[in-house]
């Protein structure tokens, strides 16, 4: 079985072009390729280190990646089981990017790379195009880390996540994750290529916005200079302009 939510068309130059699909199973998690010639699966990949995932699947301007986040965070190494109780330390959300070769058409598993993020869910995505290309934008929820415990008189799970006022818009250059990767910045897990979140830090290559909170879709502008995104439980619609971003 399978929960597919946010299927992505391959794009040529910013524009959906119409010849594959790419589509997310939510609970496993998986991101399956169709070829829009026969409509027919061409490939299934497993994720190596997610457990869930949501944001997915999402490409780049010209399908050099198909991106997807991960949901609820859990330790990246699924070999040892951890308490709730070290969530902050051991648990960790993440963004695949899944390299795609175009003319096999079909996802080249051994170029592909995740980066390390902080424990919160990872929501959906857009790519930047123009002059925005090279980076990437993912909502997120629960930046509070809540943990439920409403057995023990602690507020509901979604009540926890939702204290905030606003969650945190991922800001990443892709394209020079991408760079890091083939200088040997990555570590292996389950033998996938990740970034650890301080890397991403101390290369400037990850940034976190305030968004309203609980958002759920930030979409880039056709001409990629502003980002659009509302929250799912905040009736405001907020828009950012990447130039500003960039000289922040």
């Amino acid at each position: 079985w399978g929960d597919s939510h946010h299927p992505g068309f391959s794009e040529t130059n910013g524009e959906s072009d119409g010849q594959f699909v790419f589509i997310n199973d939510k609970a496993n998690p998986r991101i399956a390729v169709v070829d829009l010639r026969d409509f027919e699966t061409k490939q299934i990949v497993v994720n190596p280190i997610f457990k869930s995932e949501h944001g997915g699947a999402f490409v780049t301007p010209n399908t050099e990646y198909i991106f997807e986040a991960a949901q609820y965070a859990t330790p990246l190494e699924n070999k040892k089981f951890y308490p709730l109780e070290e969530f902050n330390e051991k648990y960790r959300g993440g963004m695949t990017y899944w390299k795609f070769d175009r003319t096999k058409g079909l996802i080249d598993a051994k170029q592909s790379f995740s980066i390390e993020l902080p424990p919160y869910s990872q929501d959906l995505s857009d790519a930047g195009k123009g002059p925005s290309d090279g980076w990437s934008f993912t909502n997120s929820f629960c930046t509070e880390r809540y943990v439920g415990g409403i057995e023990d008189g602690r507020p509901p799970y979604e009540a926890g996540c939702s204290a905030k006022d606003t969650d945190y818009l991922h800001v990443i250059n892709w394209r020079k994750a991408a760079e890091l990767v083939k200088a040997g910045k990555a570590k292996k897990i389950n033998g996938h290529d990740v970034l650890p979140m301080e890397v991403a830090i101390k290369e400037g290559i990850l940034f976190l916005i305030p968004e309203p909170k609980s958002p759920h879709g930030v979409d880039v502008t056709p001409d990629g200079t502003k980002l659009i995104v509302a929250g799912k439980l905040d009736t405001h619609v907020s828009v950012y302009s990447f130039e500003k971003i960039m000289a922040a």
